[in-house]
């Protein structure tokens, strides 16, 4: 044992040997210095990377983005409208009518009806509260002393007090408040809303009258009422158009829809066969004289 301790070397220097993290007394350090471009064996090379791992980067990164893009875009919300559509209760206009004389006299009520009058003297063609229409019946030598409309006149409270009177073109009647007016072709205003015109316009009631020269006679009336004038030598052809509501009564009938009821007994019943004492417009009631040729 003595001689194995003296024959073993004595121990060497010591050496730095990695005894592992934590063990040993010392670390490393490495140091670099600086040569020149090109004249070293080292260099600053940054590591390569791969392309793939790029794409998968930018791939999560727009995948990330959408999902934000979805989540935080504001959404449309839905409106309900109710359209609210008004329903308006309108009154039709009035219906307008049209009765017509012609001849000895033929006659056409507002509602179509055809009575007769056949008698001479003055009756209601249109009567109401507010409008008063007349005319004159006489006989003639063509109608074999039957009568025919010789005159008319218009007067009531939608006159505003005034009448205008229109007869044959040999009775040379056409007055205004009882005074002539109109003895030549033109227009007079008589008031608001009441005007005549004197021409050769018109359409005929009769188209057997088309060979006369004509003479028209035009009323613009309060209430919508027109009153048209054919003048002929011994009698008078008309038309008169109305809108209904007015409640009348007379030759024209009662404008009430039903041509049943505007039989001549039937109106005569209501109005009477003749105009009354007190109700007369005409200036004078007519003398009826029938001669020998009207009674042939």
């Amino acid at each position: 044992c003595v001689a194995a301790c003296v024959c073993a070397p004595p121990p060497g220097p010591p050496v730095m040997t990695f005894v592992g993290q934590g063990v040993g007394d010392y670390t490393t350090e490495t140091n670099y210095k600086y040569v020149g471009m090109g004249r070293g064996d080292l260099a600053m090379v940054a590591p390569s990377r791969m392309i793939w791992g790029r794409v998968a980067c930018v791939s999560i990164s727009l995948a990330v983005l959408l999902i934000l893009v979805i989540l935080l875009w504001p959404h449309p919300f839905t409106t309900t409208t109710t359209t609210f559509v008004p329903h308006w209760t309108t009154t039709p206009p009035p219906h307008h009518g049209e009765c017509t004389f012609w001849g000895d006299p033929h006659l056409k009520t507002f509602d179509g009806s055809r009575p007769s009058f056949y008698g001479a003297g003055e009756a209601w063609v249109i009567k109401s509260s507010t409008i008063s229409i007349q005319a004159r019946y006489m006989g003639t030598k063509y109608t074999k002393g039957l009568a025919a409309t010789n005159a008319i006149v218009v007067g009531g409270s939608f006159m505003q007090g005034h009448t205008i009177e229109v007869g044959t073109l040999e009775s040379r009647v056409l007055l205004i408040d009882n005074q002539p007016a109109l003895q030549t072709f033109g227009t007079v205003h008589v008031a608001a809303g009441i005007t005549v015109t004197y021409n050769q316009a018109g359409n005929l009631v009769d188209a057997a009258a088309g060979v006369w020269s004509k003479h028209v006679v035009h009323m613009e009336l309060p209430s919508g009422v027109r009153v048209t004038v054919f003048r002929w030598n011994n009698y008078i052809d008309l038309r008169i158009t109305m809108p209904g509501g007015h409640h009348i009564d007379g030759a024209c009938g009662n404008f009430n829809g039903n041509p049943a009821d505007d039989t001549t007994q039937a109106i005569q019943q209501r109005v009477g066969a003749r105009v009354g004492p007190g109700d007369l417009l005409f200036r004078s009631r007519t003398t009826v004289q029938i001669s020998a040729t009207e009674q042939a």
